[in-house]
């Protein structure tokens, strides 16, 4: 849809909220928010305007280059992938490159 939009002049983006406190939340089955809540890592619901910010930011200018985009405001209840790393963690802090080359591959 951004895609399309965009030579309208047209910016397409989404706020993906977590668990906000609203009546919906408010009167869901009391295990509902309570689940929802520890499933966040800050262990809580957003208060409503907890979301004016990124919805603000999204209806501005500061946000005149954003297109197709997705503002994540849950908690970090979303879990989200590890970064893919080509590099291996050394137990003494540092880095080292991970062989390309099986080690019964080599002669």
């Amino acid at each position: 849809m951004a895609s399309e939009f965009a030579l309208c002049g047209i910016r397409v983006n989404a706020l993906a909220p977590g668990t906000v406190n609203t009546d919906m939340v408010r009167n869901s089955p009391p295990e509902f928010p309570a689940v929802m809540e520890q499933s966040a890592l800050q262990k809580r619901t957003a208060a409503p305007d907890e979301m004016v910010g990124p919805a603000l930011f999204l209806a501005s200018d500061a946000s005149s280059f954003v297109a197709g985009q997705v503002v994540i405001a849950d908690g970090r209840l979303v879990p989200r992938r590890p970064r893919a790393r080509s590099n291996r963690e050394d137990p003494a802090g540092g880095t080292r490159r991970l062989d390309a080359q099986r080690s019964e591959d080599r002669p």
